[in-house]
């Protein structure tokens, strides 16, 4: 396994690259300068434009939030990759991965830095003719480090608005696919288009029989009559890791919530709405449109939610490094 490890967070970056992820660990451990890289020298070589990420997309990613010293969720993370590795024959170490992660933090992450988003992107690698799987296991990840906002629950003011509506494009179903957050992203990226022509915060996209699955970049929930509801994740759509983390917090609070399959309309039906991602954490949403009028939805019991829940993470799935 290779890996390369960029630090996106200052002018003064440095990165990593380790041609031998495994063997090259114990050297990194003991001094990490013999693999660290320039700014101004390349990361990468002509090789990179054999890779079958770049070519087919062949691979998968996570993005996990940190503050600090701290990344929160970082098992849940890296078992959704190894899961989504394993539904996609890719051989990957998590040990490995790991180790030489919280190193690189350890080098890169200072108290100063208030919040970073850090990306594991997951390849194939090299080899294979055409669509043909490689002979040999040669997997590449790649680890960028970039800053973002601190994501804080948001104390609800009057006028806050965030509204989402229905997106004209469908997802298509594949159930091989569905749950994996895997690097073809380009339906996402159609999502992402169509909201530009709207003046709307996000777009809840639909299979193309109707069932409601998720936002562009984020999962949804959904409240009817005190109960909990988000779209189940078996024909497409990605089963985000901030969705389990909500789904297990209403576990441990006793609070009722179910997974299931349903259309677009019972949205119009809805007490309360809310987005969720790992970046994000909790999105209240104010209000859905529809031809032009806005259908409201409570917020306060959402935004309490908010802040039980990042208690709740930064009690139990927060890791110091």
């Amino acid at each position: 396994m290779n890996i390369v490890i960029a630090n996106y967070l200052s002018e003064s970056q440095f990165s990593i690259r380790a041609l031998d992820a495994k063997q090259d660990l114990l050297a990194a451990q003991l001094d990490i300068g013999k693999f660290c890289v320039a700014a101004d020298q390349a990361l990468f070589t002509k090789v990179c434009l054999q890779d079958r990420a770049f070519n087919y997309g062949d691979g998968c990613f996570t993005t996990i939030y940190g503050e600090s010293t701290q990344v929160f969720l970082l098992n849940e993370h890296l078992q959704r990759l190894a899961r989504d590795c394993h539904k996609l024959s890719i051989g990957l170490c998590l040990n490995t991965l790991q180790a030489w992660l919280l190193l690189a933090l350890k080098c890169m992450i200072t108290k100063s830095h208030a919040a970073y988003a850090v990306k594991i992107l997951v390849s194939r690698g090299v080899g294979g003719r055409g669509y043909e799987l490689p002979t040999q296991l040669n997997t590449s990840v790649v680890v960028s480090i970039s800053p973002c906002l601190v994501s804080k629950p948001l104390s609800i003011q009057r006028g806050y608005e965030y509204t989402i509506k229905q997106a004209n494009m469908t997802l298509s179903s594949q159930t091989l696919l569905a749950g994996i957050k895997h690097n073809n992203r380009l339906e996402q990226v159609l999502a992402k288009r169509e909201l530009q022509q709207y003046d709307c915060n996000d777009l809840v996209l639909c299979d193309n029989t109707g069932i409601l699955i998720e936002a562009t970049a984020a999962n949804i929930f959904y409240q009817k009559d005190g109960v909990w509801f988000t779209p189940q994740i078996m024909h497409c759509g990605v089963g985000g890791v901030m969705r389990d983390t909500v789904i297990a917090f209403f576990q441990s609070v006793g609070v009722r919530c179910e997974i299931n399959a349903s259309p677009f309309s019972e949205l119009l039906n809805a007490d309360a709405v809310f987005l969720c991602n790992a970046i994000k954490f909790i999105i209240p949403v104010s209000a859905i449109v529809l031809n032009d009028k806005e259908h409201p939805f409570t917020l306060w019991e959402v935004s309490a939610l908010a802040f039980d829940l990042h208690e709740w993470i930064g009690k139990h799935h927060k890791v110091e490094f």
